[in-house]
């Protein structure tokens, strides 16, 4: 996997990560854009892995939805290893 695409690929995975825990606790792209201290649109555009978070932004993500962006980077890792063992 070429580097733009690991970035768009991680992008995809946190912001679904993101997206699902939003509705797990129930919270509109308002409440948490608030929670963060973003705005509304960035919400969506990070939950459909058009961006990724900055760092501080991200680290609010951890406090208030219980999810890290390392989970997303672990998930990539297992999958190129995984494309290694079938080569």
């Amino acid at each position: 996997m070429e580097e733009k695409n690991e970035y768009a690929y991680l992008a995809y995975i946190f912001g679904d990560a993101i997206y699902k825990a939003r509705k797990a606790n129930r919270l509109s792209q308002q409440e948490l854009a608030e929670r963060l201290g973003i705005d509304v649109k960035h919400v969506g555009n990070l939950e459909n892995g058009w961006n990724l978070p900055r760092l501080s932004t991200a680290i609010k993500i951890r406090e208030h939805l219980g999810i890290s962006i390392d989970e997303a980077i672990d998930e990539i890792l297992k999958e190129k290893e995984s494309r290694k063992d079938t080569d």
